[in-house]
């Protein structure tokens, strides 16, 4: 990219805060696309590290309130045709950028028997269970997802649990990746943050406390793993 080359994506968590990071470091005006999700602390945070940040709604188009998004992305791409979009949802390098992270637990953990994750777009999950299986093809991959999305199959409503899940079908997500699927209820996400925090001191998100209430339950079936 050259420098000064405007960056135009969505999300309304952490994804944006990373991105909002790199571009201020690197000189890039953001402009980031979310919803109602995006909390007066995260919008502070973005703001402040220089990116615009767009509010859209659910107007009832296809794909919900992603659809909404990507599609004011695209029309932002349109009327600034030097910028440039990420595409997290069905970039390659999305899935493939965790192959380091692969190599940081394969050199901490070891060999893992099962990796636990939410989906969103499908490059967490999807990007180390294809960088740890390199080395073991055996290693058991849990996909997290909660009610309301369409990732693997169930309808799409409203959802409380934001930072996982879609209303639309991201190109990173390849079902046959995944041995299960687990789907979390926001209250259950909420109280397994707390007990993230209050038992590990772990200050995390409901997404990572979505992954942790999971996780939990698989350790318990598999106390040998």
């Amino acid at each position: 990219m050259l420098p000064g080359t405007p960056v135009v994506e969505t999300s309304s968590g952490t994804f944006a805060l990373g991105l909002a990071m790199v571009c201020r470091l690197r000189g890039y005006p953001l402009t980031i696309v979310g919803d109602a999700a995006i909390d007066r602390e995260l919008y502070t945070r973005l703001t402040m590290l220089g990116a615009t940040v767009e509010i859209v709604e659910d107007t009832g188009q296809p794909g919900g309130i992603q659809g909404a998004r990507l599609a004011r992305v695209e029309e932002l791409r349109q009327l600034r045709p030097d910028s440039f979009v990420p595409g997290q949802y069905d970039n390659p390098d999305n899935p493939a950028a965790y192959g380091s992270v692969a190599e940081l637990i394969g050199g901490t953990l070891g060999p893992v028997d099962c990796l636990v994750g939410p989906v969103g777009s499908g490059g967490s999950t999807g990007g180390l269970a294809a960088a740890l299986r390199l080395s073991d093809p055996t290693l058991h991959l849990v996909g997290v997802d909660t009610h309301g999305s369409i990732i693997f199959g169930t309808p799409d409503r409203p959802r409380m649990l934001r930072g996982l899940g879609s209303s639309i079908h991201p190109g990173n997500v390849r079902h046959s990746a995944y041995d299960e699927v687990h789907w979390v209820t926001a209250p259950e996400a909420f109280h397994a943050t707390h007990e993230l925090f209050r038992t590990h001191g772990l200050f995390m998100g409901p997404t990572s406390g979505a992954s942790f209430q999971v996780a939990a339950w698989w350790a318990r079936q598999n106390p040998d793993s």
